[in-house]
């Protein structure tokens, strides 16, 4: 059981960090976009 948990709690880090990234990407996107409009 110990196994099969921890391979779970490993699967479901690695989406959230996907996740993590992608929404850390599109903000980085959003910020560029947003300082060019302003500039």
């Amino acid at each position: 059981m110990e196994k099969s948990s921890t391979k779970q709690v490993l699967s479901e880090l690695t989406t959230t960090n996907g996740l993590l990234s992608t929404l850390s990407e599109l903000l980085n996107k959003l910020k560029s976009t947003s300082v060019i409009s302003v500039l």
